[in-house]
């Protein structure tokens, strides 16, 4: 029997929708998404504190895809550069009359509002200052509870690259699965934070992954192609609309300049040790859960097709481990093992139309291998076989009008299904009908014939359209304003056969 449950459009209303697609109508464009973005902002003074109105502020980065993004401080000496892609910028004031300003190693991190402030002093064309190494380190726009994980802090912390698992259980306040070396790296990844347990939110380039039933499954990402993430436990933006984790991910993108990356890792038994005493030999243990190999390899590659203009990305990747169980054994008499394979896929472009408009697409494919589930009480021949495949993907049209208007619309996909096998049904494409019959001793818990798993068919898959609107109001209502407002319209839909 199959059971089905779907919801659809179910809204998470920031603001009027109706509003929101009138704003659409009347601007005639979509554009930059804040989960992926970041901003400068600031003041400009002279030497005794007067506002400097006039001068070019213009940032520079290998991750923008125009020369360089411009912006003139209003009557009051202010300035916004919005939005930003992440990473490293150099950001330059200039004025005739007075010494040009500038500021390097600027970092900026998913959603991060940088504040630098700019005092200028009077002096010759020639005349430049630069400022290296004081980059603002806290956001003091934002309330929110959250860790950012940069690239570098991907790359260097030891973990088991083990996806939304180890981003995890590198957040003060979150636990995650217990993993050891990437010894669960299959495994459906489990979100805590100060007690509390799922309702997460996690999307990848925007594009929403949660599951909606309460367990997290169908959540394999990809740890190496990613650039940076954010993890927030408390206190999350109005557009989280759940108040468990709220994770955001951003994938590697290309660039003016051709970059890539390549991975080998893995270990084997003569690594690992156990804990057999007299005891356990006796009662006919020779070994425990012991590893017979554990490999990882994975390469990235990420450049131009057009300068300034359209940009790639691909990143490969494949994993294995195979484990013996403890006191488990195949009909030939060697230990019942477990298998676990995995292997990604993951292509993005860039294309720049203008100087204001920006279309970006990815997809992320992923299959996953496992046979599992022997043991004392499980002979081998009773194995499960489960065969997963993960899609997800988007399409997102980025564009700004001035410095007033940010816009964003996007459509993104998710979904996976799987199949469960029972051993001797492993190379048949479909659901063994004619395996043995599978059998459990309520007594002994003891389990023969066919994997109880056999023919089991689940399916997921969320539909996601999502529009942004951030209009900024300078010096209104005794102050600035950032006026924003989105919608989310998401399809879902869940099948258990």
């Amino acid at each position: 029997m199959r059971q089905v449950g779907a919801t659809r459009s179910q809204g998470v209303l920031a603001a009027s929708l109706s509003g929101f697609i009138g704003l659409f109508l009347l601007t005639g464009i979509p554009a930059a998404g804040q989960d992926s973005s970041a901003s400068i902002v600031g003041q400009v003074t002279d030497e005794t504190g007067a506002s400097v109105p006039g001068v070019t502020v213009s940032a520079t980065s290998p991750q923008l895809q125009t020369a360089s993004v411009d912006r003139v401080t209003d009557e009051r000496g202010e300035y916004r550069l919005a939005p930003l892609p992440i990473g490293l910028y150099t950001v330059e004031f200039t004025l005739p009359g007075f010494q040009t300003v500038r500021h390097e190693g600027l970092r900026l991190t998913v959603g991060f509002v940088a504040t630098v402030d700019v005092q200028m002093k009077v002096g010759s064309v020639a005349e430049s200052v630069i400022v290296s190494g004081a980059s603002p380190v806290v956001d003091v726009r934002s309330t929110a509870t959250r860790t950012e994980l940069t690239r570098e802090v991907l790359d260097l912390i030891p973990t088991g690259r083990n996806g939304l698992t180890a981003l995890l259980t590198q957040t003060p306040g979150v636990r995650s699965n217990l993993d050891v070396g990437g010894s669960s790296f299959v495994a459906v990844p489990s979100f805590r934070a100060y007690g509390q347990d799922s309702e997460s939110w996690q999307t990848l380039e925007g594009v929403l992954t949660s599951s909606p039933k309460a367990g997290q499954s169908g959540n394999q990402w990809d740890y190496s192609v990613l650039e940076e993430a954010r993890v927030q436990s408390a206190g999350a933006d109005v557009d989280v609309p759940s108040r468990g984790v709220a994770l955001t991910a951003i994938l590697k993108s290309g660039g003016n300049e051709f970059h890539g990356t390549t991975w080998l890792g893995g270990t084997w038994n003569a690594l690992q040790s156990d804990n057999l005493d007299d005891a356990l030999i006796a009662q006919g243990l020779t070994s425990g859960d012991k590893m017979q190999n554990r490999w990882d390899v994975s390469g990235d590659i990420g450049g131009r097709i057009v300068r300034d203009k359209l940009w790639f990305y691909l990143g490969l990747r494949r994993r294995q481990s195979l484990d013996n169980y403890a006191g488990a054994f195949k009909p030939d008499g060697s230990p019942s093992t477990r298998l676990q394979f995995l292997e990604y896929d993951t292509q993005k472009l860039s294309y720049q139309l203008s100087q204001a408009n920006r279309l970006v697409g990815f997809y992320q494919w992923t299959h996953k291998h496992e046979v599992s589930g022997a043991s004392v009480l499980v002979p081998y021949e009773s194995s499960t076989d489960n065969q997963y495949h993960q899609n997800i993907y988007k399409v997102e049209w980025q564009a700004v009008k001035g410095n007033a208007l940010v816009t964003s619309l996007q459509f993104g996909h998710w979904d996976w299904n799987s199949v469960y096998k029972g051993y001797a049904c492993a190379d048949i494409d479909e659901p063994c009908e004619n395996g043995r019959v599978a059998t459990r001793d309520l007594v002994t818990l003891a389990s023969s014939g066919d994997s109880l798993m056999n023919g089991n068919r689940p399916v997921e898959r969320r539909d996601h359209l999502t529009g942004r609107l951030t209009l900024f109001k300078p010096n209104a209502f005794k102050g600035d304003h950032e006026i924003k407002g989105g919608f989310d319209v998401i399809g879902s839909y869940i099948s258990r056969a």
